[in-house]
């Protein structure tokens, strides 16, 4: 069942991030913490979509703790690179990096 249920949030999180959200709207999420909320927002709304046919307690749960992860992790990933960015340090070489790590 642990597979099944893997299989299922990764999808979920694979559609969330990458065939969601556009590219203009990742441009925005790298200058508004708006538009952090508004993509996270979706994410979880297209995990939630996923995994309703078969929602259950557990599956609740692993929804919002990865919809929860998912907005720490991005809150965290854009305070960092504001700040590099205020230094004007920013170089590809880190955003590959923060890209990998999130």
């Amino acid at each position: 069942m642990f597979r099944e249920y893997f299989f299922l949030l990764l999808l979920g999180h694979i559609l969330g991030e990458f065939y969601i959200q556009t590219r203009k709207m990742a441009e925005k999420k790298e200058k508004s913490i708006k538009w952090v909320l508004i993509h996270c927002l979706c994410y979880c709304g297209i995990m939630i979509l996923l995994c309703a046919p078969i929602m259950s307690s557990e599956i609740a749960l692993a929804v919002t703790m990865a919809s929860l992860l998912h907005l720490i992790i991005d809150l965290v990933k854009f305070t960092y690179l504001l700040s590099i960015a205020k230094k004007d340090k920013l170089t590809q070489v880190i955003e590959r990096n923060v890209f990998f790590v999130d």
